[in-house]
């Protein structure tokens, strides 16, 4: 049964990039980022003096980059995922623009690749500075400011010595020469500055329009993972229902039906005496009929999870199991749990059930444990075996090919209820599987 106890985060490499990239990436003004931990990130390489002075604590060893810069956060748990695939090519997170250490604006923008490590594949963060024209543009402007200033200071010289202009003719003439190149040189450099300031707001204009069509595709994504999410719900709540139907019939007109044969059968033995043997083995199998059509009716309708609550539906799907497959099963329940949704105890109830199926087709186990307890503000259903049990830390949630409700089902479905599946396995030491989901408080404690 695919799994892992934990979730964890590999550790990275000393460095996942080699010089020659390091070289590049500096050249290119780009800070390489190498992952720690979570959100835990340390800079590859020297940072330019560019990002020393807007940002130096990115210099200052390990840093958290969701603290630094808080919009990195929902990216970085985009990035995770695409770490863990393994993904070639990069992820980009759009750029963004918060104050420096000065508190002046900058436009940052950051980016999600693969390196090459010792063992295999590290975590890899490209951060870029694209604000910096806006920095040499204040020091072109300041420069104008400064020779406007010079030329004003001059044509005042200019001004005081025209008294003598008469026996400094030539200099006179010469220094006119000089004035007209500094307004030509001033002329020029305000038209660059215009001409400058120009394609910056044509650059920003295109940035804004490149931001605002990035929310509306996220926008988008989000309403088609919650659409996803309800339908997932609605047709969990439509296969329940089909299957209560179904068990109801069974019980209803079948289970009825049987029970008439079975009484026909015993008037016919009165009747016809001579004929006993082959009424024994039709009663024999009328008899066996009717167990499996019970069999059939409980693993359909779960009529104990609605009747008696999720504990005693647990504990008699663990029964019935270990006396169909002969495997060792056992149920723990701490009997003190709180009251859950009828969503929610559905979903305990078929994951329990999904994952004992999983034992019986992977696991080749003897023992199976299937617990209930709480935890905090979260029940928890665990199912433990003593099977073959696997490599966990390469393990990852997937679809399955043959659509069965699967781990990855398991855990999309417990994070949209607000909980989360945990797996954890080691060769030949079996594997443990862990789902919980928010308890709804009462006044005390109930069972669910």
């Amino acid at each position: 049964m695919p799994g892992s106890r934990s979730i964890g985060t590999a550790s990275t490499p000393t460095s996942p990039l080699v010089d020659p990239q390091l070289s590049l990436l500096t050249a290119l003004r780009l800070l390489p980022l190498a992952r720690e931990a979570a959100t835990s990130f340390r800079a590859l390489a020297p940072a330019a003096a560019v990002f020393r002075d807007r940002f130096p604590r990115l210099d200052a060893g390990a840093i958290d980059l969701a603290e630094e810069f808080p919009y990195l956060g929902a990216f970085l748990r985009d990035a995770e995922e695409f770490w863990q695939r393994g993904a070639v090519g990069s992820l980009k997170s759009g750029p963004w623009t918060q104050p420096d250490a000065h508190g002046r604006p900058c436009v940052l923008e950051a980016t999600a690749v693969v390196g090459a490590g010792g063992a295999g594949t590290a975590p890899v963060l490209l951060l870029e500075l694209l604000g910096t024209e806006f920095a040499e543009l204040q020091a072109v402007m300041q420069n104008a400011r400064q020779q406007r200033l010079d030329y004003e200071q001059l044509t005042k010289v200019h001004d005081a010595l025209a008294e003598s202009a008469r026996q400094l003719h030539r200099m006179a003439e010469e220094r006119g020469t000089a004035i007209a190149m500094l307004r030509a040189a001033r002329e020029q450099l305000e038209d660059r500055v215009a001409e400058r300031t120009v394609a910056l707001g044509q650059s920003n204009r295109q940035l804004q329009a490149e931001i605002d069509a990035r929310v509306r595709v996220n926008d988008d994504l989000l309403a088609h993972q919650q659409q996803l999410h309800i339908l997932t719900e609605q047709l969990a709540a439509a296969e329940e229902r089909q299957r209560r139907e179904i068990a109801e019939f069974l019980h209803d007109r079948i289970g009825q039906s049987l029970a008439v044969a079975k009484m026909r059968l015993r008037s016919l033995r009165e009747v016809a005496p001579t004929a006993g043997a082959q009424l024994d083995e039709l009663d024999q199998l009328v008899d066996e009929v009717i167990t499996d059509t019970r069999g059939l009716t409980a693993d359909l309708g779960t009529p104990a999870l609605y009747e008696f609550g999720l504990g005693e539906a647990l504990d008699g799907l663990v029964r019935r199991f270990e006396q169909v497959h002969g495997i060792t099963a056992r149920f723990q329940d701490d009997g003190h749990v709180w009251h859950l949704g009828e969503t929610e105890r559905l979903f305990l109830y078929q994951t329990v059930r999904e994952l004992l199926h999983n034992v019986v087709k992977h696991a080749e186990a003897t023992l199976v444990v299937v617990g209930l307890r709480r935890n905090g503000t979260q029940i928890e259903v665990s199912v433990v075996d003593s099977g073959l049990g696997f490599d966990g830390s390469d393990f990852h949630f997937r679809v399955t090919a043959d659509g069965g409700f699967g781990l990855f089902h398991i855990r999309e479905r417990a994070l949209h209820l607000g909980g989360e599946c945990r797996v954890s396995s080691t060769p030949g030491q079996g594997t443990e599987v862990v789902v919980s989901v928010p308890a709804t408080t009462t006044d005390s404690p109930t069972r669910p």
